[in-house]
């Protein structure tokens, strides 16, 4: 029986082909692991078609070619280079801000992440490639181990430091504690460091989280040092995918 709940629906040439399109599948269950281990919600997973305000329309463009896919022939075989793989390894990161909700921010962090793991999931070999993280929830998360850490908390914590691709999703929500600040300013140093990608989104401008009661400016300079700043001014879509 074909599968109808696959992530590669949209772009396979084998879907619904009921001879090669079924649970046996190995790509999907590589796919299926990968999203497993970055925690990445359900909702993006799959991709989510997208429409910009005018206002937007260049912002949008961008973007799309943080994903974009070129066919080469190398040695007389067909070969694929994706765009994302290149800004990865050389450590580049986006900041995609707007002080309007649900006009596609983390929808497009999400994207970005579902073509990293399109790139690479064939030679993934099982290992966490990137991480998505609900910055108010991991503050919280920190605030809670402050004193005493479970393990589960300590293996986030040490991913978060490595993984290749990491998603702050809705950073500068809330105004954390200075113990809190520092170590997230730890973390995003060492990634900062590390050249590791980084994708931020965020409803404060960079200024904004600069100030020392939000984020700090040493927080607010690494991710500027490191990312393309994208602004979108369109209107709320939420619910109108």
């Amino acid at each position: 029986m074909a599968m109808e709940d696959c992530y590669a629906r949209s772009y396979c040439t084998k879907f619904r082909d009921e001879s090669q399109c079924n649970f046996e599948c190995i790509a999907y269950h590589q796919m299926n692991n990968v999203f497993e281990m970055s925690g990445l919600p359900k909702r993006y997973r799959h991709n989510i078609p997208l429409r910009p305000d005018g206002v937007d329309l260049e912002r949008f463009r961008q973007l799309k070619d943080w994903i974009h896919v070129e066919e080469e022939i190398v040695e007389g075989k067909r070969t694929f280079r994706h765009s994302i793989v290149d800004k990865v390894k050389n450590g580049l990161g986006l900041f995609i801000w707007s002080e309007t909700k649900g006009n596609g921010k983390t929808s497009w962090a999400a994207k970005i992440m579902q073509g990293y793991f399109r790139a690479i999931g064939v030679t993934n070999n099982l290992r966490t490639r990137g991480l998505y993280i609900n910055v108010p929830e991991f503050l919280e998360d920190m605030r809670n181990n402050m004193n005493n850490p479970t393990e589960e908390h300590q293996r986030l914590v040490n991913l978060v430091k490595k993984v290749d691709m990491v998603i702050f999703d809705d950073i500068g929500t809330e105004s954390p504690t200075k113990w809190v600040r520092e170590q997230l300013y730890i973390i995003i140093n060492k990634r900062y460091a590390e050249g590791l990608c980084n994708i931020f989104t965020s409803n404060m401008s960079l200024a904004q989280l600069g100030h020392e009661e939000v984020l700090g400016d040493r927080i607010a300079s690494r991710i500027q040092g490191s990312c393309e700043i994208i602004e979108f001014r369109g209107q709320d879509k939420r619910g109108m995918e």
